[in-house]
């Protein structure tokens, strides 16, 4: 896994999709970020302490748990077609890093 390539291959894809917005990529840098920690295995679990982290981060920032139902709402109906496009700009950053 080239770290550098696959990020510049992921901003270049992220640029080209109008339907991303700040959280969608912040999410998808926290993720990178553990799967990078976790030396970028095919598949991650997050545990409980990692829940944890993320709540205390929550209480530290003022994020209330009424903003969370919403945003968790909104993610679940977003999450499927995010899902699918950030998989198709996955696979072509990872084709076009293959053909550099």
């Amino acid at each position: 896994m080239n770290y550098i390539k696959h990020l510049n291959g992921v901003f270049q894809q992220f640029s080209k999709d109008s339907k991303l917005n700040p959280t969608h990529i912040s999410l998808y840098m926290a993720l990178f970020q553990f799967w990078n920690i976790n030396r970028f295995p095919d598949i991650f679990y997050i545990n409980r302490e990692d829940k944890r982290a993320a709540n205390k981060f929550m209480d530290d920032f003022g994020i209330t748990e009424e903003f969370m139902e919403e945003y968790t709402e909104d993610m679940e109906k977003g999450l499927k077609d995010l899902s699918k496009d950030l998989e198709e700009a996955m696979e072509d950053a990872m084709e076009d890093i293959e053909n550099e």
